[in-house]
């Protein structure tokens, strides 16, 4: 299986109500070539074959981390 990846990370620190809060960001494309793919059709029957054509995986990650009041982290 060969797999190719592009990932793009942001983190941003800022200020509310006079505590500091952090943004993350996180986008990855993944590409994937001879990918297995499996199908239960009938019961007691296996079928492995190739995936034809494009396989990929977009993902998109927001966060933010803030401390609403001491001992709790949100």
């Amino acid at each position: 299986i060969w797999i190719k990846t592009q990932a793009f990370n942001f983190s941003h620190c800022f200020y509310v109500f006079g505590k500091e809060a952090t943004l993350n960001l996180n986008l990855y494309h993944t590409e994937f070539e001879n990918q297995i793919v499996t199908n239960i059709e009938r019961i007691n029957q296996l079928s492995i074959s190739n995936l034809d054509g494009k396989s990929f995986s977009n993902i998109m990650q927001i966060g933010i981390d803030y401390k609403i009041i001491n001992n709790l982290q949100m």
